[in-house]
């Protein structure tokens, strides 16, 4: 997938570099480590499948707000989107990667999914343990590190609710499985039987989650943190 992805890419960089020798250095990384969040804002042209957003609802309401004179929401008048690389950091250039991952399932939502009346009124979650570096802690306690990682305490506070059914597939060692007594890891769930419920709940972990396009085609309602 990674390979389809760049290789045009790639191709389209080396042939406008071609009246241009020598070539510039070009950096390439694949995967989500420690140097993707250490080296984020970077002052070379460079590609990514996002681009992070503002922080705060606050540095959103300008490029978003609606106006009564606004005609579309491409009005020239509306200032730019600052997002969390500043203006002293290049903005990313956005490229669709991870296609297989992101996209794959896509074709196969209208055919798997749920009719609304028919599904289930529970909201669902299933995601492994990832997300921030700086959410584990190696000296403090199993409590504080799940309080810490947004998928860990969203488990562990519904793991007795009957309105959340809430797993992790894998807490990839990083927690034990059950923590003072309850469940944290269950079974993973297909597509076609997360689309059996009425809501699904999509949390960020190293990226964004790999099932977000799925879900936003589907008819159940995607609940996200604000």
């Amino acid at each position: 997938d990674a390979k389809s992805s760049l290789v045009p890419v790639l191709e389209h960089v080396t042939s406008e570099l071609e009246a241009h020798k020598p070539y510039p250095p070009l950096l390439v990384q694949f995967g989500d480590l420690l140097h993707s969040h250490v080296y984020r804002f970077l002052p070379v042209p460079h590609f990514k499948k996002f681009r992070s957003a503002v922080a705060s609802k606050e540095g959103l309401a300008p490029s978003t707000r609606n106006r009564k004179h606004d005609r579309h929401c491409l009005d020239s008048r509306r200032p730019n989107l600052v997002t969390v690389n500043g203006a002293d950091h290049m903005q990313p250039i956005i490229w669709k990667l991870g296609t297989a991952r992101h996209y794959g399932t896509i074709p196969m939502v209208e055919k798997s999914d749920t009719p609304w009346e028919s599904k289930k009124p529970v909201a669902v979650y299933r995601g492994q343990l990832t997300g921030s570096i700086h959410s584990h802690q190696r000296h403090s306690s199993d409590d504080d590190n799940c309080n810490r990682w947004h998928r860990c305490r969203l488990v562990y506070t519904h793991g007795n609710s009957t309105l959340v059914d809430a797993k992790l597939t894998s807490t990839r060692h990083r927690m034990p499985n059950v923590l003072n007594g309850v469940e944290l890891v269950g079974k993973s769930l297909p597509m076609a039987k997360m689309l059996e419920y009425k809501a699904i709940v999509m949390l960020e972990g190293n990226d964004v989650a790999s099932g977000l396009k799925w879900a936003l085609l589907s008819q159940s309602v995607v609940l996200m943190p604000p």
